[in-house]
């Protein structure tokens, strides 16, 4: 119950602060700490979910490319190329923290060492702690180890993460023939990814504004009826979007007063 309260909250966070998600995790964790879980493991463990979230993405994509090739110019080729390198860097970062520790302290270091010379130069001062990279990839390293010790847990949070796409993607088409569109499965799927990756990369939160401006122009591409497709994105994304964010707000609310 904690857990769904809480991912409701980082929801409406994520929307309501300018940092693209940033503030979600924040909310998530400081959350977590006022109900006495560890602030580092409940980071780290959000940090996994999202990640097993784009892996169970990636899943779909994958089942899309091999299943559906013959109708492969549904699919938005640079959407897929982005969505993919995305979740390399956070895999890649997972892995590095795993089995590379101290390169990943290194190279982190290295970065800090360069954003520090510009502080230096601006501010004169430092911003960033010098042992800032040993002590966080420490922390990583500590939190994610388990996964080494027993990978097959990790399938359960990438299942529950490819059973929430799929009723999305179930919604999308639902609501879709709801407003007497024929529609097959591979332009729903290829319309939900566009949807998801536009939530991941684009610069306001969630994709609120970018996603309305340009799915109706994808769908039309893929013979959706051009006045109906912004309706159906619209109401799609009130169902699975704008009513959590609704609720997170509700909650957030509800938290802010307590601790008052």
């Amino acid at each position: 119950r904690e857990t769904l309260k809480s991912t409701f909250v980082y929801l409406y966070v994520s929307v309501a602060t300018p940092f693209v998600g940033a503030g979600g995790l924040l909310a998530f964790v400081d959350y977590a700490g006022h109900k006495n879980f560890n602030r580092v493991k409940a980071g780290a463990g959000a940090f996994l979910a999202l990640l097993a979230d784009y892996i169970a993405f990636f899943l779909i994509i994958l089942f899309s490319l091999v299943f559906y090739r013959d109708s492969i110019s549904d699919f938005p080729v640079n959407y897929l190329y982005s969505m993919v390198g995305f979740g390399s860097i956070l895999l890649s970062l997972v892995l590095l923290s795993i089995f590379t520790k101290d390169f990943l302290i290194k190279f982190i270091h290295t970065i800090q060492r360069f954003l520090n010379l510009i502080s230096r130069k601006i501010h004169k001062r430092l911003v960033i702690d010098e042992r800032w990279a040993h002590k966080n990839v420490t922390l990583a390293h500590e939190c994610f180890i388990d996964i080494k010790h027993n990978p097959k847990f990790y399938l359960k949070p990438i299942g529950i993460g490819l059973v929430f796409h799929l009723l999305n993607i179930l919604t999308l088409l639902v609501v879709t023939w709801s407003f007497n569109e024929a529609i097959n499965s591979s332009k729903t799927i290829s319309t939900y990814v566009v949807i998801n990756t536009l939530e991941t990369i684009s610069p306001t939160p969630n994709g609120i504004g970018l996603i309305e401006a340009l799915v109706p122009k994808f769908m039309e591409e893929i013979g959706i009826d051009s006045k109906r497709s912004l309706i159906i994105v619209t109401v799609f994304r009130v169902i699975y979007f704008y009513i959590p964010v609704l609720i997170g707000f509700y909650l957030s609310h509800r938290i802010f007063i307590r601790k008052q």
